[in-house]
């Protein structure tokens, strides 16, 4: 065989881990069909799903599968059941082993961009959103630079752009329309019908039985149910073709019942009316509780999205503790540079000064004496940590004190910022043992409310149609009716709606992973890295005593003055106080560059001594 055809073969037979961008998925139940969905496939080894931040890692094996199989593929396994996915990483089982650097770029001119970055060594992964590349590239085999040079030599246009965001969820579609529409439909429900003249108007009978308010409550209704509600109905026929309900199943089928029941009754009336039958009092209808229902949950929707993306915020901050510029110096050349971060490489030679962040992993090569560092994102001592030549300098530390000189050594996923960052990530995919055991309740939760909608409904029917145990008088309450059989139907549906539109196990499956998020985000900020997801987080509750080792981790490193006095045996002369306070304040001055805060505008309490001896103030 050759050598080609058996690096084919082995990259053939070699496994792949793609990660997905999913969208639409709203609880525990949604990640668990989209999990579900994945491991039905041959192909398919693994895979995890990250509910908050909507991302899927999927491990598979070409091989497995009959015929060409890609990434594309799980994207479109996924959207089969109701989800929208795009690939935001595809890489064989080396490449994730090996180091990973991303550059950040624009490139225009003729002919495919992507296609001529994959022919290039040492190119891992190529992603375009809206004309930016992402380029993950391997940085021991290639270059920053050199990447850069090689696309303008094909005739490419290249501009480095910031990194690509991850995109934050939008507003819900139809959620201005459901505010707009739901706030006219409480107007024109409860606040005009307080106005007398408004009164007669709304309850003014188009035709007998049916109220003016009604026809204008259920024009609002329409687009409310139709079009803001759609992504509920779509979301329960996905839900229900793949057999994981969710609470798209709840919402869809509450509202959908809902906006029925009160549509047949304003159809009844207007059908009475043609067959010269009467209906002076029907039945009521409930065109409101649908809008409010989708309004309220779309508002919840964005409301979630918004607290999500306030607890991703510290991996946020993590990341911007990398400064986008270094200095850069050019082989036996003393001339400094300034460098995007993007294009450094290994073995550049930098320099940092004093109250600036280090750029990336390396060596000091300075033979200029010392210089201190503020490494607390790491240790979480506030202390500074003394560095000489050859000693080990970590990229997002702060240098403190010295002009230093620096060789770089790692780049990318090597780095000590990156590795703490992937460590917290993979921490948030582990699933703590009270979720586990929330999310095998969501997952027969839905099912259980609609059969115990389904078993009040028939109850109601019992008492009312077979045992006979509500009169309808009761039913009626002191108003007449013209279809007592009707009025008895729309009473009994009423009750089964009622279990339905008040169900929904949103907070059950996304309470915990939110918590789980927040936690290890802010830890990592903080310096508390949490290996094994959130199971320590739970067993933490039940923690009576924590020991620490060290004084230097209860401290926050800024030391102030508290109070201040002077005891002066002479006189009341403070030229030498002031002179104490002068220099205290030079300190303070220089300090405040290594940034420690050293409070001196305090009230000074003088003590002098008195005639007799003693002491006054």
């Amino acid at each position: 065989m050759k050598p080609g055809a058996m690096d084919k073969a082995s990259q053939g037979s070699e496994s792949r881990h793609a990660l997905l961008q999913v969208t639409g998925m709203t609880c525990s139940n949604c990640s668990f069909a989209v999990e579900r969905a994945m491991k039905q496939l041959k192909c398919v080894e693994r895979c995890q799903v990250d509910l908050i931040n909507g991302k899927a890692l999927v491990q598979y094996r070409p091989s497995l599968h009959h015929g060409q199989f890609t990434a594309a593929d799980l994207c479109a396994e996924v959207e089969s059941i109701g989800f929208d996915a795009s690939v935001l990483q595809d890489l064989r089982s080396c490449q994730m082993r090996s180091a990973r650097a991303v550059l950040n770029l624009r490139a225009k001119g003729q002919g495919e961009v992507s296609r001529e970055l994959r022919c290039m060594e040492g190119i891992l992964d190529v992603t375009e959103d809206c004309g930016e590349l992402e380029i993950n590239y391997d940085p021991y085999s290639c270059r920053a630079r050199k990447i850069v040079s090689d696309l303008r030599s094909l005739g490419f246009e290249v501009e480095l752009v910031e990194a690509l965001k991850p995109k934050g969820e939008a507003v819900p579609p139809g959620l201005a329309t459901a505010v707009v529409l739901t706030v006219a439909v409480v107007v024109f429900s409860d606040v005009l019908p307080c106005f007398k003249p408004m009164e007669k108007i709304l309850h003014k009978h188009i035709v007998p039985g049916l109220p003016c308010v009604t026809v204008i409550l259920g024009v609002l209704a329409t687009p409310v149910q139709l079009f803001c509600g759609s992504r509920f109905h779509w979301g329960a026929y996905h839900a229900i073709s793949s057999g994981v309900w969710d609470m798209n199943v709840l919402i869809s089928l509450g509202t959908a019942l809902c906006f029925t029941y009160s549509f047949m009754v304003t159809f009844c009336m207007i059908v009475a009316s043609h067959l010269g039958v009467e209906c002076k009092a029907p039945p009521p209808s409930y065109f409101e509780t649908p809008c409010f229902v989708i309004t309220t949950i779309l508002v919840g929707k964005y409301l979630e999205a918004w607290a999500r993306g306030g607890a991703s915020e510290a991996l946020q901050e993590l990341l911007a503790l990398r400064p986008r510029m270094a200095h850069f110096m050019a082989d036996g050349s003393y001339e400094v540079e300034d460098l995007p971060a993007q294009l450094l490489q290994i073995g550049d030679t930098l320099q940092v000064f004093p109250g600036e962040q280090v750029p990336a992993d390396g060596l000091m090569t300075s033979n200029c004496g010392f210089a201190e560092f503020d490494e607390s994102l790491l240790t979480g001592e506030s202390r500074p940590v003394r560095k000489k030549k050859g000693d080990v300098i970590i990229g997002g530390s702060k240098c403190l004190t010295g002009r230093t000189e620096m060789q770089v050594e790692k780049l990318g996923s090597e780095t000590m910022l990156s590795q703490i960052m992937s460590l917290v990530e993979t921490a948030q995919l582990n699933r703590a043992p009270v979720q586990r055991v929330a999310d095998s309740v969501a997952r027969v939760f839905v099912p259980s409310i609609v059969a115990l909608s389904f078993l009040t409904w028939m109850t109601w029917y019992l008492l009312v149609y077979t045992w006979e145990v509500v009169p309808l008088s009761s039913i009626l309450d002191g108003r007449k009716s013209s279809w007592p059989e009707l009025d008895k139907a729309f009473f009994v549906l009423e009750h089964g709606l009622n279990v339905l539109l008040i169900a929904c196990p949103c907070a059950l499956g996304l309470a915990t992973p939110t918590a789980v998020m927040a936690a290890t985000g802010v830890a990592a900020k903080c310096g508390i890295l949490v290996r094994s997801g959130a199971e320590p987080l739970e067993l933490g509750s039940r923690v009576k005593a924590v020991v620490l080792d060290k004084t230097g981790t209860l401290t926050v490193g800024r030391p102030s003055a508290v109070s201040a006095a002077a005891v002066c045996p002479w006189a009341l002369e403070d030229h030498g106080w002031q002179q104490l306070l002068s220099t205290f304040r030079q300190h303070a001055a220089m300090a405040a560059s290594r940034k420690l805060v050293l409070d001196v505008e305090l009230p000074t309490v003088w003590l002098t001594p008195d005639e007799d001896g003693s002491r006054s103030r």
